[in-house]
């Protein structure tokens, strides 16, 4: 949800001189049709011509990449490495998509008596979870590592955490943070985008001048 938004409007705002296509992975569906969701809608205005596919398995989303692109968020991670997840992870996991993604007015708390099971365990005990954040991380990097093709430039975007690789890659700590409960607001932005409901030209003019649009035109000269 840090990440999705611009790294999905710089993708669609690419035109190299060779056709190309885009897949997008996460270990969490919900999250995954979000992407999706939002990608799509973009490309039909700036880039209709591009295929996307979206699969919860990082062996078919990484086949033949030549440009791989990581933001591993520590859901994802631990989904993968059979770690659990947290109470905060769980808000996503068990609420009803019409129910959290279908509006209301934003501005005016939820009483108490009307918050889900979820939300009331995310705020009463935001920190149980096993094993550090960035443990997680590098393990599933470890695994993706693995299938990352060896020709394949590799970007990360994951925020505290070295990759455990002994290839390069380029690293930028960059979009910035976004405050765990500031994340729970972006769905609801995104579906704002994708039903027309906002604007999509600021999410253009940052993505023109975004480093990873610097670091995907670096690879037509490369």
């Amino acid at each position: 949800m840090r990440t999705a938004p611009l790294v999905s409007a710089t993708l669609a705002r690419w035109y190299p001189d060779v056709p190309f296509g885009i897949r997008l992975f996460d270990a969490n569906p919900e999250r995954l049709d979000l992407a999706d969701l939002l990608l799509r809608r973009l490309l039909d205005d700036w880039n209709d011509e591009i295929p996307v596919a979206s699969s919860q398995s990082a062996t078919d989303a990484l086949d033949g990449a030549t440009e791989v692109i990581v933001t591993m968020h520590e859901d994802c991670a631990r989904r993968m490495t059979s770690r659990g997840w947290s109470p905060n992870l769980e808000y996503f996991e068990s609420a009803n998509t019409l129910d959290l993604y279908g509006g209301g007015d934003r501005n005016r708390p939820t009483p108490v008596e009307q918050l889900s099971e979820q939300t009331r365990r995310l705020l009463e005990n935001p920190g149980l979870e096993s094993g550090s954040r960035e443990d997680a991380i590098r393990e599933s990097m470890a695994q993706i590592l693995k299938i990352i093709p060896e020709e394949a430039r590799l970007l990360s975007l994951t925020r505290g955490v070295v990759l455990p690789v002994e290839r390069p890659y380029a690293h930028f700590d960059w979009p910035p943070p976004v405050a765990e409960m500031g994340l729970q607001l972006v769905p609801h932005q995104i579906l704002r985008w994708v039903r027309g409901d906002e604007k999509i030209e600021p999410l253009a003019q940052a993505a023109d001048a975004s480093p990873v649009m610097a670091w995907l035109k670096d690879s037509e000269a490369g």
